[in-house]
């Protein structure tokens, strides 16, 4: 699935790279470029003023019309029958688990992921099972997934890492059919990604998005659930708000789980430019990928054409023998570049984990291998061409330095 064949080559190997020794960053003017940066056009900016004044103005500043409009303006663009705000996308995850039942049961996760995927497991009462990942695309191993399936498994989570929509998702949903389990989408990277035209957060039971700052689209903080599954959707709705009932009746023990309407107005400005931020964010990763491409000591994911990539993250897999920390901090201070990690340590090696499941230390030994090499460069909409050229330079110089 990457650009480059998986034999890697020898550290000690000649660089090919498209760069020319004088034709280096330093060129094109050193510059600030943080990992991210949400995208909030002047007019947007009018608009969310307006609105909150709106909202101040009216009283109502929680579940009112910004958020119904939210709700049903989101499950319009990803095409299911319901979606229900909250006040993150940890709680929305939690939401889903307690509305399908697995207190008691196995959730199959993948170790390489936000470890609020499987600690909301753990908060609904259910056991997270970790699963290791593809290399070739950072997403669970679905082999590995189902070969850790037991009596007591329920449901199965693919988190579309990056932005990237799992290539096997039509494996998946087949496979998790047959064996009569319950497939959930973590999307938080993955709005505005899609496989064949649908998009993610439609192609399972429930799917679960994030609004934190530094995902595509932000509501400042904030989740969403998408399904067209009625029982989730209820059941939902009552747990964010207390547990109450359409009638305000405390109907079961629920949290204070809500979106605010201001939390929502961002939100729902945000989502008009999605597909304007999407684009933005592919015209840069088509910067990177021509950048990178010859350089035997990056391997860059390759994107299959039915898939449309929402590049929350780019990441990029290093050479084994190359010293990441070194590479990182020198981008930092000598190019002013700021990179990332998708995830490093995984979950199973988090201190947390590593207390509740010290037998998983070597058991997934693609994630050990592969995220302690892989980092995340900049992209956001309001990076240009320049500014991807400038990163991707400075990577190459500083692999060539480090070395």
């Amino acid at each position: 699935m990457f650009l480059e064949s998986d034999t890697r080559m020898q550290v000690g190997r000649a660089q090919e790279s498209k760069i020319k020794p004088d034709d280096n960053s330093r060129s094109l003017g050193k510059r600030p470029v943080p990992s991210m940066k949400p995208f909030f056009p002047d007019e947007d900016i009018r608009e969310m003023i307006s609105g909150l004044e709106k909202i101040l103005r009216s009283g109502k500043l929680t579940l009112g019309s910004y958020t119904s409009k939210f709700e049903e303006e989101f499950a319009k663009y990803i095409g299911t029958k319901h979606a229900i705000s909250a006040n993150s996308g940890t709680s929305t995850l939690e939401m889903i688990y307690r509305s399908l039942g697995i207190e008691g049961s196995e959730v199959i996760t993948p170790t390489n992921t936000h470890i609020a995927t499987s600690n909301a497991v753990i908060f609904a009462g259910g056991k997270p099972v970790l699963a290791d990942i593809e290399p070739d695309t950072l997403c669970i191993d679905v082999d590995d997934a189902f070969s850790k399936v037991t009596k007591k498994t329920k449901a199965i989570v693919v988190v579309h890492l990056a932005g990237l929509i799992h290539p096997k998702i039509h494996e998946l949903q087949r496979r998790c059919k047959k064996e009569d389990l319950i497939l959930i989408e973590d999307a938080a990277h993955a709005h505005g990604a899609t496989i064949n035209g649908r998009k993610a957060g439609s192609l399972s039971e429930a799917g679960s998005f994030s609004f934190y700052p530094a995902k595509v689209v932000t509501s400042v903080e904030g989740g969403m659930i998408t399904t067209n599954n009625d029982t989730i959707s209820e059941l939902s709705r009552q747990m964010r708000n207390h547990g109450s009932d359409s009638h305000g009746l405390q109907v079961r023990l629920g949290y204070n789980w809500r979106m605010s309407e201001l939390h929502s107005l961002v939100g729902l400005v945000q989502l008009g430019r999605i597909e304007e931020i999407v684009k933005k964010k592919n015209e840069i990763a088509s910067v990177y990928n021509n950048e990178l491409k010859d350089n035997r000591l990056i391997k860059i994911l390759k994107v299959p054409p039915y898939i449309r990539h929402s590049y929350y993250k780019y990441p990029v897999t290093l050479e084994r023998g190359l010293n990441i920390s070194k590479i990182q901090e020198t981008l930092k201070h000598e190019y002013l570049v700021d990179s990332g990690t998708v995830y490093y340590p995984p979950c199973h090696l988090q201190p947390v984990y590593r207390s509740m499941f010290p037998e998983l230390k070597g058991k997934l030994p693609v994630s050990e291998d592969v995220l302690a090499r892989t980092i995340s460069l900049p992209i956001y909409a309001g990076m240009d061409t320049s500014d991807a050229i400038y990163v991707a330079r400075s990577l190459a110089e500083t692999i060539q330095s480090v070395r």
